[in-house]
């Protein structure tokens, strides 16, 4: 009998040790499984993140393309209406001699030009410094002429072939027509 029962008892042994290698397989291959699945749904979000962050990046281009040409139109009127506010007369005046000495270098073959600036600003484009300047940069003569429909800063620069408009507007035209 004690050969009998600790034969049981030794098969009891057996039987705890299958059942407990079976639950740790049981266990090894559920989490086994719950990492495939969790892994699937990793990649799965991974992917939705990645093709959503591609569609954000296309459609915030796209939003800046349409954006651009209002964005640029809209300064430019900003620009129109901060070149109506006078200047103070001292960068006025600068940059007006900059203006047309650059408007001189376009038309250097030309025997004469008439440059055209308003009644405010004739006496500074005939003082005999500014005068002198603008003759050491165009061999040719060059005649002032006080122009009503100038605004102070501007100029036309007259050739007997064509005429360069230094108006604020028409070279803000240009400079939209350019960018847009």
């Amino acid at each position: 009998m004690l050969l009998l029962q600790s034969r049981v008892e030794h098969l009891e042994r057996e039987l705890q040790e299958a059942r407990e290698q079976s639950y740790n397989l049981g266990f090894q291959d559920g989490l086994s499984g719950e990492r495939e699945k969790h892994s699937k749904e990793l990649e799965a979000h991974a992917r939705q993140f990645r093709e959503l962050a591609e569609r954000l990046e296309k459609e915030f281009d796209q939003a800046l393309t349409n954006m651009e040409e209002p964005l640029l139109r809209m300064s430019f009127h900003i620009s129109e209406k901060i070149l109506t506010v006078p200047l103070p007369e001292s960068i006025r005046h600068g940059a007006l001699a900059g203006t047309i000495q650059s408007f001189l270098k376009e038309v250097l073959h030309e025997g004469s030009v008439v440059i055209h600036v308003s009644p405010e600003d004739l006496a500074f484009v005939q003082s005999e410094e500014v005068s002198e300047k603008l003759r050491q940069s165009f061999p040719g003569r060059i005649r002032f002429v006080a122009d009503e429909s100038l605004t102070a800063g501007e100029c036309l620069v007259e050739t007997p072939e064509h005429i360069i408009d230094g108006r604020y507007r028409t070279r803000l035209a240009i400079l939209e027509s350019k960018l847009i």
